[in-house]
């Protein structure tokens, strides 16, 4: 948006950079309004790490504003690969976590922190720079509006990848400093795809790795700084960049950093994250409720069937045939609503469902022709299916692994409980089932963010 030439203040005798929107007389009102929201809001900053601003101006027609020149040249030309000693990145990224503390508490979120936005003074002083996409408080959404994807990928949170510009908050900037962090003790940034989307899609959907695979000279402890940072739920990363801040100095001073103690629930956010898909499926809410109530329906009648001594398979057949059948109401009831076609992804898992529903059959096949009691084949059936629910899992994430858990779980409570192992099932398996149905419905499912 802007150009900086270096110039000379007359004046004071003194350089300065000078900076001018780039597109000159072409320049649109919004360009225009951006520039002078950059210019105000540096003005409202007075920090020693901050580039300070000498004056706001206009120039036949064409605002300009002069700042603190930078010679040590930025932080980008500073990084050739090579990952920086840990205490110096962790004291490099405190100053910045401080710094940007000063700027959210004068209510500006700066929304594009980045090694190229890190200038240095002669004297190696570090200096946050260039705040044209910086939100201030009081503007709902800035100089831009919900979709607008504005950062740098491979430094963008994921609410900023998502385009939730509504959900950009002091966290935001906590999540480049984490991702600046991750590239001083690397030498690499924590997301880089081979293009622009690959890269948001990174850093929508995967986790970083960790930072000692490529520098086993890193302590524990500043991984977990680093990897709580980077957190893609903005509630799990640091409440501040002061507490970053405080956290990089207990480090450094060899105190006990409160990121460990939050590293060890790590794996179990992993386990339950969702994952972007879950948005396509939310006209399946109300389908899987339907689902949860004609499966415990099945396996109450089961059992009921089971306390009358009923041994003839008929009875069995009837109930089973019937809830199978059931189960496709729901789907042309509430799921067409949403149109006649299904997505690429809904294909997919339901050719999991056929194939899982093959393999029972094939079993059944299988045990008729081994004359084995059919009530022996329903746990070797429910656990089939808890392998289906974990594959749907791996498209899925989030509450699908706990469903597959439960299911597994439940497979051995029919062996070890035969006479209430159905009713006690299809309870359990309901209710699991409709809580994730219910979230759903509701449109609780948002992808990575929840």
């Amino acid at each position: 948006m802007g150009v900086v030439y270096r110039a000379r203040q007359v004046s004071l005798n003194r350089l300065t950079a000078l900076k001018m929107v780039l597109a000159g007389d072409h320049a649109g009102p919004g360009e225009l309004a951006r520039f002078r929201s950059e210019a105000l809001a540096i003005a409202r900053l007075q920090h020693s790490n901050v580039v300070g601003i000498h004056e706001i101006g206009e120039c036949d027609g064409m605002p300009y504003f002069s700042l603190e020149l930078c010679p040590g040249g930025s932080l980008a030309a500073r990084l050739d690969g090579t990952p920086w000693p840990p205490a110096q990145a962790a004291e490099l990224v405190e100053t910045l976590a401080r710094a940007i503390h000063a700027a959210h508490e004068a209510g500006i979120i700066h929304r594009d922190l980045k090694p190229s936005n890190v200038l240095f003074l002669s004297d190696d002083i570090p200096k946050i720079s260039d705040f044209g996409l910086a939100k201030t408080r009081g503007e709902a959404q800035g100089q831009t509006g919900t979709g607008d994807i504005l950062g740098t990928p491979s430094y963008m949170a994921p609410e900023q990848a998502a385009g939730k510009s509504k959900e950009v908050s002091p966290a935001t900037d906590v999540h480049a400093l984490g991702a600046i962090l991750y590239e001083l003790l690397t030498g690499r940034p924590p997301f880089h795809g081979a293009t622009t989307l690959d890269t948001l899609l990174q850093v929508l959907e995967r986790f970083p790795e960790r930072p000692r695979a490529f520098n086993p000279a890193i302590n524990a402890a500043l991984e977990a700084i680093c990897l709580r940072a980077l957190e893609k739920d903005p509630r799990d990363r640091y409440p501040t960049a002061l507490a970053l801040a405080e956290d990089l100095a207990a480090y450094r001073r060899g105190d006990a950093v409160l990121a460990e103690g939050t590293s060890n629930l790590r794996l179990m956010r992993l386990l339950l994250q969702e994952s972007r898909h879950t948005e396509v499926l939310r006209l399946w809410g109300r389908v899987w409720q339907w689902h949860a109530a004609i499966v415990f329906g099945s396996f109450a009648i089961t059992n009921l069937l089971l306390w009358f001594a009923v041994s003839r398979a008929e009875p069995y057949a009837i109930c089973w045939a019937a809830g199978l059948l059931s189960l496709n109401v729901p789907i042309w009831r509430f799921r067409l609503q949403g149109g006649p076609s299904f997505t690429r992804l809904e294909r997919q898992i339901g050719q999991v469902w056929c194939l899982c529903g093959l393999g029972c059959l094939l079993t059944g096949g299988l045990w008729a022709l081994l004359g084995i009691p059919w009530m022996r084949l329903l746990p070797v059936v429910v656990l089939q299916c808890a392998v289906a629910i974990g594959c749907i899992s791996v498209i899925l994430g989030g509450t699908f692994r706990l469903l597959a858990v439960v299911v597994a779980v439940m497979a051995f409570v029919l062996v070890l409980s035969p006479d209430v192992g159905p009713l006690l099932f299809g309870a359990v398996f309901g209710v699991v089932l409709y809580s994730i149905g219910r979230k759903f419905a509701r449109g609780e499912s948002a992808s990575t963010m929840k």
